[in-house]
Formats: structure tokens, sequence, C-alpha cells
């Protein structure tokens, strides 16, 4: 699978990112009828980096859910327990997350003091 292998995750986490952003933005705008708050407000950048951040942690889990459930050998009935195949230099999806996780609390926290 694509999205399994090499430079295909961080592009898969990146289009989610840009997405959200772009949804968040549009949302925002929407509302405030104001073209330039998502660019001035890092509120709204960070609820994009959060929604992007649930996505990817839940696509991370499937994701080894399904690697785990096909990794039997069913004619010995055994199964094998193996490293995730998702991952570029050892950053799955799940642990992307993360990333954007701090990456949000950041931004939080400068909307706050600003």
């Amino acid at each position: 699978m694509l999205i399994n292998r090499g430079w295909a995750v961080p592009l898969v986490v990146l289009l989610i990112v840009f997405v959200n952003s772009v949804l968040v933005e549009v949302i925002t705008e929407s509302i405030t009828n104001n073209k330039s708050f998502y660019q001035e407000h890092y509120g709204a950048i960070a609820i994009a980096l959060l929604v992007s951040a649930m996505i990817c942690w839940r696509l991370g889990r499937k994701l080894n859910r399904a690697e785990a459930a096909t990794s039997g050998d069913r004619k010995k009935h055994r199964e094998f327990v193996g490293r995730s195949s998702h991952l570029r230099y050892a950053v799955t999806i799940e642990h992307w997350a993360f990333i954007l996780l701090i990456i949000a609390s950041f931004l939080l926290l400068q909307a706050f003091i600003a």
C-alpha cells in the first residue's frame, strides 16, 4: 500500500494539515466576514492543527490494526509481531499527531500571550 511506505507518510500528513487549514480558513472567514482573520489569529491555525492531529491519530491506529490483522500465518495458526511499516525515519502517522499537538499548543500559547 502506498500510504505505508517511504515518503508517502509525510505527504499524507501534509495533505491532511493542508485540507484542514483551508477548511478552517474558509469557515472562519465566512463566520467573521474578515478575509485576514485566519492569518492574524493563531487560535484558528491551532484549531486546524488539532483537528489534523486527531485525524492522523485515528488513521495511524487504523493502519496499525490492519497490519496486525494481516500479519498472521493462517496455516500454522501463528501471529507475527513486527514493527509498523507505515513510517519514515521512525515517525509513524500516530506520532505525527503528537508533533502537531505540540505545534498547536505553542500556537495557542502565543495566541493567549499576544
